[in-house]
Parts: C-alpha cells; sequence; structure tokens
C-alpha cells in the first residue's frame, strides 16, 4: 500500500499541501505539483509530476461602489469614499457631470463650479495595483446641483 505526499514544483516556502493559494508571485507562471509515494519496506520513494497549468493571470482586486458626500451646489465641495479595496491599490478620479467627464476634475473631491448647475455628479474611481487587473467603478448620482 503507497502513502502519498504531496510535494511542489513551484519551490515556494509552505507549498507541501494538497491545495495551494495563488499569490501575486505566481503572476504569469505555470503551476506543476508532484507527488512521492513510498511503498511499504522501500527505501526510495516514486515520484510523480502533473502537466504544467497554463499561465496564471493577474488577480482580481476586491472593490466597493464608491460614495459621495457632501452638498451639490455650485461652490461646495462634494467628497469620495472609496469604501474597501484590495490593500495596497492606487486610485485615479474621473468626476462625471450628467455622465460625461469634467475637464481637469481627477482629484478625490470636486468643488463644484458654476457650470454644472442643474446636473447630476457621479465619479468614476479605477483601483490598479502591480499584478491585479484594473477595475473601475462608478458612485450614483447627486441631485441636480443648485445655484
Amino acid at each position: 500500500r503507497s502513502t502519498l505526499f504531496p510535494y511542489t514544483t513551484l519551490f515556494r516556502s509552505g507549498a507541501t499541501g494538497t491545495t495551494l493559494a495563488l499569490g501575486t508571485g505566481e503572476y504569469s507562471k505555470k503551476i506543476t505539483v508532484g507527488v512521492i509515494g513510498y511503498e511499504s519496506g522501500d527505501v526510495t520513494p516514486g515520484r510523480v509530476t502533473s502537466p504544467a497549468t497554463g499561465t496564471v493571470g493577474k488577480g482580481t482586486l476586491h472593490s466597493s461602489t464608491p460614495k459621495i458626500s457632501g452638498t451639490a451646489s455650485a461652490g461646495d465641495t462634494l467628497k469620495v469614499s472609496v469604501g474597501s479595496w484590495t490593500s495596497g491599490t492606487s486610485f485615479h478620479y474621473q468626476w462625471l457631470a450628467n455622465g460625461k467627464a469634467i475637464s481637469k476634475a481627477t482629484g478625490s473631491s470636486l468643488k463644484l463650479p458654476t457650470s454644472v448647475e442643474g446636473k447630476r455628479i457621479s465619479v468614476q474611481v479605477t483601483g490598479s495595483k502591480t499584478d491585479y487587473n484594473s477595475v473601475a467603478k462608478t458612485s450614483g448620482q447627486t441631485g441636480a446641483v443648485a445655484k
């Protein structure tokens, strides 16, 4: 009767179990797994290695829908809260008036110009991190901007 002991050819510290949680260190690599088997009374183990997987793709960022706070009145400032994202994510902001980009409105807050009076404001937040696919999320819209 054989007793099987899994091993991996990935050579990652601690990667000796029956499962492997992939991390960013495996991005663009192929994974193989091997098994060592011992027969009762044998001194030399037998080894078998699996075929390689396909190339490991980029990770998926965990993200939240951004929320706007503040009063939607010309001259007032709106702020965005991004919520909970994967640790280490960096953000790019684009503020929108009736769904169209507001020129040079790319910060985490926006002082509302008179040019957006009567329009509904939202913000698109794009999160990015090395070895992850970028994610874009858009907030809900404010009410029409008052004078």
